[in-house]
């Protein structure tokens, strides 16, 4: 948890309210974006989502596990320049197998039931991202960043 609690309280109600996520990746030097359904584990240290083996962003993590996720709360709005909150997490993807798949998947049906069929098929896997740092941004210019 970071020194200001305000911080780690922030982070963790958009972490809990937001579904989606853009991860980012990078191959052969090109970023590459793609939407994800996300968890979190305990502690915001772990963020987890499911793809399958057969995807693009399968290759690029497993390519390079280096990643960033942004999660924001934007309604596409003129407000969004004065109320947006955006966090972007940045650290380490790894596949999680046999065990270690257990916990996110747990975690991912609580939050997002009508995504069973998609995180049982057997071409699905889940990933952990370790996050090492988390910035925020609220009202374009205020940037704030803590390590979890």
């Amino acid at each position: 948890m970071p020194s200001d609690k305000k911080l780690y309280d922030l982070t963790s109600s958009l972490l809990d309210q937001q579904k989606l996520a853009v991860l980012a990746t990078e191959t052969a030097g090109q970023p590459y974006c793609s939407l994800v359904a996300f968890v979190h584990g305990a502690g915001l240290k772990e963020i987890y989502f499911a793809t399958e083996r057969d995807s693009s962003k399968y290759a690029h993590l497993t390519a390079n596990a280096r990643v960033a996720l942004l999660i924001d709360n934007r309604k596409n709005s003129d407000q969004d320049f004065d109320l947006a909150t955006a966090i972007q997490a940045m650290g380490m993807a790894q596949e999680c197998d046999g065990q270690a798949a257990m916990i996110p998947r747990a975690l991912f049906l609580r939050k997002h039931p009508t995504l069973q069929a998609f995180i049982d098929s057997p071409q699905s896997v889940f990933f952990c991202v370790h996050v090492n740092r988390y910035i925020i941004v609220r009202e374009l210019l205020q940037v704030q960043s803590w390590t979890p």
